[in-house]
């Protein structure tokens, strides 16, 4: 039963992403009907996109790898982050654990095979880490999105 409802929750998540890429990013600047514009607009860092995740100290994301998408007014917002973490995949797990639970995310499942897969859920939200080891360091893949 649980193990179905976990599934199922993925597969709502999977389907947010392929819904939400489909909207357009939004651009750096907005044209009003004139032709000038009206007000220019910078992407925010990952941290303050998605507060509710925590970052592990000495990392650096992959922005070529990464993407964030955001319908509308950004009532849906999906992400897809990459990291580079300078510890031990272990280290970086219990870091995940330890944050992910003090910040109000409910552990549904978690799989170490090559690697550690952790599912989390917090209210409306449901996010997936993975943590590969990397040379010295780790290689962290979240994705989040809307259930």
């Amino acid at each position: 039963m649980i193990r179905s409802r976990n599934l199922i929750l993925f597969g709502l998540f999977l389907a947010g992403l392929g819904i939400s890429a489909c909207s357009t990013p939004q651009t750096a600047a907005r044209s009003d009907f004139q032709g000038g514009i009206n007000q220019a607009r910078f992407p925010r860092s990952v941290d303050k996109q998605f507060p509710v995740l925590p970052f592990p100290p000495q990392h650096a994301m992959d922005r070529d790898r990464s993407f964030i998408f955001e319908s509308g007014q950004g009532e849906i917002k999906v992400g897809g982050i990459h990291l580079n973490v300078s510890d031990t995949p272990d280290n970086t797990v219990s870091f995940y654990r330890t944050e992910m639970k003090n910040n109000g995310w409910r552990l549904i499942q978690m799989v170490d095979h090559r690697g550690t897969i952790m599912l989390y859920e917090l209210r409306n939200l449901i996010c997936t880490i993975i943590v590969e080891p990397s040379a010295d360091q780790s290689r962290v893949i979240i994705h989040i999105g809307p259930k």
